[in-house]
């Protein structure tokens, strides 16, 4: 009956932590290859818009682009750095708790590089080719207009909004989800000590 259990070996696998983190690690790293190309996406997109407008718009939408292009291509090498984070991991007790960790720091780095990226480029937007840039943004984000408060969408403070409002968001959340991989990481020692105790 025991040479018809193959589970058991996989399992083991999995309670261990190897299996969970290799396919955490791979899962990663393919997200990191779709978010390069989904920058590239992106960059496609906002030139087509940009390039419909006027010459202000055209070079508006070019600095956008860029900067959205780089944001994705930074936020693929951050993935790809916490794939590596997961798959050193030790085996031992609380494999899961610990890819959290991990996991919950990535989607930290990830909004803030994407929403900081996303605050800088419409801001530049914003100053260069005035309610127009800032259109060009909402019609491909539509979560863009979240940094325009009140809806001020021109000039030097409309752009300055965007840019303050979008950091603001990018450092809170980047502080809350480090705080809650802390939190985990602290439940592990205290299990770890409770144990030894």
């Amino acid at each position: 009956m025991e040479k018809l259990l193959f589970i058991r070996p996989i399992l083991q696998l999995a309670e261990r932590g190897t299996l969970i983190r290799s396919v955490v690690f791979w899962i990663l790293r393919i997200l990191a290859v779709l978010l390069v190309l989904a920058g590239l996406y992106l960059f496609i997109e906002i030139l087509r818009l940009a390039f419909g407008g006027g010459a202000l718009v055209a070079f508006a939408g070019l600095i956008a682009a860029l900067i959205q292009l780089a944001v994705f291509v930074i936020a693929a090498e951050i993935m790809w750095v916490r794939a590596e984070s997961v798959n050193v991991l030790p085996d031992g007790a609380y494999p899961a708790v610990r890819i959290i960790a991990v996991v919950l720091r990535l989607a930290g780095e990830l909004y803030a590089t994407m929403v900081s990226g996303l605050s800088v480029a419409l801001c530049l937007a914003i100053w260069i080719a005035g309610a127009e840039g800032g259109y060009l943004l909402r019609e491909l984000i539509p979560s863009s207009s979240l940094f325009i408060p009140g809806g001020i969408t021109t000039g030097f403070l409309g752009g300055l909004l965007a840019l303050i409002v979008g950091i603001v968001f990018a450092v809170s959340a980047l502080i809350l989800l480090y705080f809650l991989a802390e939190i985990y990481l602290a439940i592990i020692d205290i299990a770890t000590n409770t144990k030894r105790a």
